[in-house]
């Protein structure tokens, strides 16, 4: 049987004087694979639990986290949120529920790309909604400082691992999705007069 990743003989270097094996497919110095590669190995299997149990946590502490998340929010940014009175309040609650429900899918995976790609979708849609360019980015650290206060420590710096890499990632991705509708193409005019009167509802003129 081949010895593997998730495999005890991999994991306690099974077969270590074997310098070329796995498959016939391919040829591995099994020796070096296990050198370079065992401390990863170890770390994801340590720190996958880690993930799950804080995705766990967020789910069941999440209007917690909302209301904290959105009351920092508030006071750090009155001048945007006040005259949203109690109905937007009502409003950010739902939203700030939304990311923390995000976080925790996919901290449950452990893949962050998920979290990065809902919070580059939230950014198209804030500026959508005509917020402030700052509201997503003050919301996120606003997440943070909630996930501190109610998370364990060490759950609290996974989750704040996959916040900090959403904060990075935020200042490189657009506020509007990119156009199909290239310049270079042959039918751009056609089909750029056609969006626009769709968008404008004269649907007499698309027929």
């Amino acid at each position: 049987m081949v010895a593997g990743p998730g495999r005890p003989e991999f994991l306690a270097g099974g077969n270590r004087g074997c310098k070329v094996g796995f498959c016939s497919n391919f040829r591995i110095d099994t020796e070096h694979v296990f050198n370079s590669s065992k401390n990863i190995l170890v770390i994801m299997f340590l720190m996958d639990p880690l993930f799950k149990q804080a995705s766990q946590t967020i789910v069941d502490q999440l209007d917690v986290l909302a209301r904290l998340a959105v009351d920092q929010q508030y006071a750090l940014q009155p001048e945007i949120w006040k005259p949203y009175n109690q109905a937007g309040y009502a409003k950010s609650l739902r939203d700030a529920g939304y990311h923390f429900s995000y976080l925790a899918e996919s901290l449950a995976v452990n893949d962050p790309v998920l979290f990065l790609d809902y919070i580059a979708w939230a950014k198209v849609l804030f500026a959508g909604l005509r917020f402030q360019s700052q509201a997503l980015t003050a919301m996120l650290g606003c997440m943070n400082q909630a996930v501190r206060e109610t998370l364990p420590p060490d759950l609290a710096g996974a989750a704040y691992s996959y916040i900090d890499a959403a904060l990075k990632h935020l200042s490189h991705t657009a506020d509007r999705p990119d156009s199909f509708l290239l310049p270079e193409s042959p039918q751009y005019e056609l089909a750029t007069k056609y969006l626009n009167v769709l968008l404008r509802g004269d649907r007499h003129s698309s027929s």
